[in-house]
């Protein structure tokens, strides 16, 4: 195997929070642009299932065992299928949803030999359109059903295939259009609400019998829907769709007293969904919309403070949403919504990988420190930039984290003295190369002159 690795210009995408490196798996929508989300992704049987959003074609289904290999093992039966919205591993199955604006959305599932379609709102409520997300209680597996003329509505299944209506007309308010999420623990369900006067949180110990925790957005009416959930470390997160002042992130115990951890999307308005959370590492991963600046990547610590991890879509602005976040082989995927070139996926390995090389003109050495000699040649004011490691193996791209980094060049030369971890080798050349990636556009123009390592 032959490692380069190349020092690149770039704008600050990666922040020195998480030891590791991610590697673009997925790009250009599985070479179909028009792929535009990655709207649910799970592990089942061995192997990573996404689903996608495609707006012109229908919805497709992919799987991987090594995240290399891909195989579309199911497209839509008709384009108005749009996409395959949530899914979930239960009973041996995976099941994964259809949204469909005509006829109603549908139910699939795969035991990983066979697709078949197990519920169909064509036959009961055509204009239930969506499902956003399963969960499962008691023994049953339960969804939350879109609809904007009579209310949401909650349905349950005890086999896969025989299905109950448990609530309608939005629990008695229609203005309740979505159940857009919900979640469960050993004890309690929740369903959350989209309602344009504030999202509502409604809990049952059965799943038959409701009753209403929060009403108006936590009395803010511009939390118009609770968007993400999950239970974890024995509390439950969720958080709510805020396009005004930004996205929040309220934790419970109980599902009934309810403290805001996260408020403004994270400091930035713009941050209006917090739109995936998955744990790893022993936090809590959650990632963002965001239509101005790109998609960012936080993590919540057990202590409930947090850090930024990634911000401008990976350098890309055109991916705006991290849309779905799960684990696979130690891995953090990252599943982008990007309906300019294609959605994409990314993946996070913490452990830094090791090799044996030997560095030319010397070697260096694990735990030792080296210098580098930057001069650049700044043909205008002072551009704020962020000097990496990008290191590329097998024609694979990889980001290498903690990154250096440069708050500005004030003057033509810097130096920077960098310790290297302790169970990463490197190897150098004389010279390195600059790789500036296609997205990187200069306003303030720079010209490399010389680099060089002493």
């Amino acid at each position: 195997m032959k490692l380069k690795y190349v020092l690149a210009l770039f704008f600050i995408i990666v922040l020195p929070t998480v030891k590791g490196y991610w590697k673009l798996e997925v790009d250009k929508g599985f070479g179909n642009k028009n792929n535009s989300y990655v709207w649910s992704m799970r592990v089942f049987k061995g192997f990573v299932y996404v689903g996608t959003l495609n707006i012109s074609d229908g919805g497709q289904l992919y799987r991987s065992k090594d995240l290399k290999n891909w195989e579309l093992i199911f497209s839509a039966p008709s384009p108005s299928d749009r996409g395959f919205r949530s899914m979930i591993c239960w009973n041996n199955w995976l099941y994964f949803t259809s949204l469909n604006l005509k006829t109603g959305a549908k139910i699939w599932r795969t035991d990983g030999e066979i697709v078949e379609k197990v519920f169909d709102f064509k036959d009961i409520d055509p204009t239930c359109i969506a499902i956003r997300r399963f969960t499962v209680f008691k023994n049953f597996l339960y969804f939350g059903a879109a609809n904007i003329l009579k209310g949401a509505q909650i349905w349950r299944t005890k086999n896969g295939i025989d299905w109950e209506l448990i609530i309608s007309n939005g629990f008695g308010d229609v203005e309740n259009v979505d159940v857009s999420e919900i979640v469960a623990n050993n004890e309690i369900i929740l369903a959350g609400t989209f309602n344009l006067k504030g999202a509502q949180i409604w809990i049952s110990e059965n799943g038959t019998n409701w009753e209403k925790s929060v009403s108006s957005g936590f009395n803010s009416p511009s939390n118009i829907a609770i968007w993400s959930s999950i239970f974890w470390k024995n509390k439950f997160y969720i958080s709510t769709l805020n396009s005004e002042t930004g996205a929040q992130l309220w934790c419970s115990k109980d599902g009934w007293n309810w403290e805001v951890i996260v408020s403004q999307g994270f400091n930035n308005i713009n941050n209006a969904y917090l739109w995936s959370m998955c744990p790893y590492m022993n936090c809590l991963f959650i990632g963002t919309l965001n239509l101005e600046t790109g998609a960012e990547l936080w993590k919540l610590y057990e202590d409930n403070s947090y850090q930024k991890v990634i911000q401008y879509g990976f350098g890309n602005k055109a991916n705006y949403g991290f849309r779905v976040l799960t684990n696979f082989n130690n891995l953090l995927l990252i599943g982008t919504a990007n309906p300019e070139f294609g959605c994409q996926i990314w993946s996070f390995d913490n452990k830094i990988p090791t090799a044996k090389f030997y560095s030319y003109p010397q070697n260096i050495r694990r735990g030792e420190s080296f210098q580098i000699d930057l001069v650049i040649k700044n043909k205008g004011s002072p551009a704020q930039v962020e000097l990496y490691l990008e290191a590329i193996i097998d024609s694979n791209i990889y980001f290498i984290s903690p990154f250096p980094f440069f708050p500005s060049f004030q003057k033509e030369q810097y130096f920077y003295e960098l310790s290297l971890p302790e169970n990463f080798y490197y190897q150098f050349t004389p010279l390195f190369e600059f790789n500036v990636p296609y997205e990187f556009k200069l306003t303030t123009p720079l010209e490399i002159e010389w680099l060089s390592i002493f």
